[in-house]
């Protein structure tokens, strides 16, 4: 606080005993208040240990496993050019421009919020094969595996995108399409039984 007679700041704090009393009141006040605690939610469902490999990352169902290996097949063929593409197009839909960038990096797997924002603000993605088979394989391809696990609405989109801007990969991503869509064979036998 500045003190307009002699222009000296003044710095104002409370005394002492103020600051204890507040203490003591918080304390005394948490102490009376005894209800027993009872869990907002439910328990996070316990993963058996052999779907865990040994990454420490969850093992996907039997009935997606082949369709990650066409998205690994799809990935692996993929230019520098389309890669980058690919990247962008991810990013847009987990929501760069639109949420503040600290959410999009938390939405991709080993991307820190600088390298995001290298990439897409600064232009500045690996131009080296060496270095783009490093990001599809620590960036990209996890980023789509959890999708797949997690939200298949924006991996379906992102590819549905992609396409679009990139018809000579048309046919690989609408094979993927096609395996996301299709019932699985545990609804097909939930649906006879019905």
């Amino acid at each position: 606080m500045r003190d307009p007679a002699t222009a000296k700041i003044e710095i104002r704090r409370p005394p002492p005993k103020r600051w204890m009393i507040l203490q003591q009141t918080q304390y005394q006040s948490l102490q009376q208040v005894e209800t027993p605690r009872q869990p907002l939610e439910q328990p996070a469902p316990q993963i058996p240990e052999e779907q865990i490999s040994q990454s420490g990352e969850e093992e996907l169902p039997s009935d997606l496993q082949p369709v990650f290996e066409s998205i690994k097949q799809f990935v692996s063929e993929l230019s520098v050019e389309e890669t980058h593409a690919l990247f962008r197009i991810m990013a847009r839909l987990k929501g760069y421009g639109m949420l503040p960038k600290e959410y999009v990096a938390m939405q991709f797997v080993n991307l820190p919020l600088q390298t995001l924002t290298k990439y897409m603000e600064r232009r500045r993605m690996p131009r080296t094969r060496k270095r783009v088979a490093g990001m599809k394989r620590r960036v990209i391809l996890p980023t789509l595996k959890r999708d797949l696990q997690i939200s298949t609405v924006i991996l379906m989109d992102a590819l549905e995108r992609f396409a679009r801007d990139y018809p000579r990969h048309r046919g690989r991503v609408e094979e993927i399409l096609r395996a996301l869509t299709e019932p699985r064979e545990e609804e097909q036998l939930e649906n006879e039984e019905i």
